[in-house]
Protein backbone atom coordinates (compact mmCIF):
# COMPACT_ATOMS: atom_id res chain seq x y z
CA UNK A 1 0.00 0.00 0.00
CA UNK A 2 1.07 3.12 -0.60
CA UNK A 3 3.36 2.83 -3.84
CA UNK A 4 2.59 2.63 -7.10
CA UNK A 5 3.71 -0.52 -9.46
CA UNK A 6 4.33 -1.01 -12.99
CA UNK A 7 2.42 -3.77 -13.89
CA UNK A 8 3.67 -4.43 -17.20
CA UNK A 9 6.90 -3.83 -19.10
CA UNK A 10 5.36 -1.49 -21.73
CA UNK A 11 5.75 1.76 -22.24
CA UNK A 12 4.45 4.03 -24.77
CA UNK A 13 4.46 7.89 -25.63
CA UNK A 14 1.60 10.13 -24.60
CA UNK A 15 0.53 13.10 -26.77
CA UNK A 16 -0.41 14.72 -23.33
CA UNK A 17 -4.03 13.24 -22.81
CA UNK A 18 -4.09 11.43 -19.29
CA UNK A 19 -6.97 9.89 -18.03
CA UNK A 20 -8.18 8.46 -14.18
CA UNK A 21 -10.80 5.83 -15.01
CA UNK A 22 -12.57 4.10 -12.05
CA UNK A 23 -15.78 3.44 -10.80
CA UNK A 24 -17.57 7.15 -9.67
CA UNK A 25 -18.80 5.99 -6.27
CA UNK A 26 -14.83 5.91 -5.82
CA UNK A 27 -14.31 9.11 -7.19
CA UNK A 28 -14.69 10.28 -3.31
CA UNK A 29 -12.59 7.74 -1.52
CA UNK A 30 -9.76 9.31 0.15
CA UNK A 31 -6.75 7.11 -1.78
CA UNK A 32 -8.59 7.71 -5.04
CA UNK A 33 -8.90 11.21 -4.06
CA UNK A 34 -5.44 11.48 -3.44
CA UNK A 35 -4.00 10.11 -6.24
CA UNK A 36 -5.94 12.43 -8.36
CA UNK A 37 -5.55 15.48 -6.64
CA UNK A 38 -1.73 14.17 -7.06
CA UNK A 39 -2.13 13.60 -10.93
CA UNK A 40 -3.63 17.13 -11.48
CA UNK A 41 -0.85 18.48 -9.10
CA UNK A 42 1.79 17.02 -11.87
CA UNK A 43 0.44 17.54 -14.55
CA UNK A 44 -0.04 21.47 -14.22
CA UNK A 45 3.43 21.82 -12.81
CA UNK A 46 4.28 20.54 -16.30
CA UNK A 47 4.76 24.24 -18.57
CA UNK A 48 3.28 22.43 -21.73
CA UNK A 49 -0.57 21.60 -19.64
CA UNK A 50 -0.44 24.34 -17.53
CA UNK A 51 -2.64 26.20 -19.45
CA UNK A 52 -4.91 23.16 -19.36
CA UNK A 53 -7.91 22.87 -17.15
CA UNK A 54 -8.31 19.07 -15.43
CA UNK A 55 -11.27 16.85 -16.68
Amino acid sequence: AGRLTRLFDYTFTSDGAYYLVCPLDALERPLVRLFRDWLIAEVASTETFSSTPPN
